[in-house]
């Protein structure tokens, strides 16, 4: 469990005390965990260099 984990806004303080006691930045508290967004073709391209690293694994990262 993480400390940001212990600030609640059903708790009987303000979020802005719980952020203060527990030691957080209350900006941390509002913002929403997003996971990295990668686009098809992001997606197309490692699929890509996986499938020729996988041809020639000897290749190096200057001809990768």
């Amino acid at each position: 469990m993480t400390r940001r984990e212990w600030v609640g806004a059903t708790e009987g303080f303000a979020v802005s005390r719980q952020c203060q006691l527990v030691g957080v930045a209350r900006s941390t508290i509002y913002v929403r965990n997003r996971g990295p967004v990668v686009s098809d073709e992001g997606l197309l391209l490692c699929r890509l260099i996986d499938g020729e690293y996988t041809a020639h694994p000897f290749y190096g990262t200057r001809r990768m």
